[in-house]
């Protein structure tokens, strides 16, 4: 919880909050039990600028505690 920032909402309905945090509960979910590699498919989806970069700072900071991410994204160039 404290990596995501969500225990300000920790006694919210996923319902009540935002989608880019709602994102961060379904990683923290995930997280909690312990796996060696997230297969992540668009996570940004439905993300502002900013929910979008605090996200990848979390993955960054999960890949440098030896978990392997595979990420699949669609960019607009």
């Amino acid at each position: 919880m404290k990596l995501t920032g969500l225990n300000s909402i920790a006694s919210k309905s996923v319902a009540e909050i935002p989608t880019g945090k709602a994102r961060l509960v379904e990683l923290a979910r995930t997280v909690v039990q312990g796996p060696s590699m997230l297969l992540l498919d668009e996570p940004a989806s439905g993300q502002n600028e900013n929910e979008t970069e605090e996200f990848a700072q979390i993955l960054k900071i999960l890949n440098t505690e030896g978990i392997t991410i595979l990420l699949v994204e669609q960019i607009c160039l």
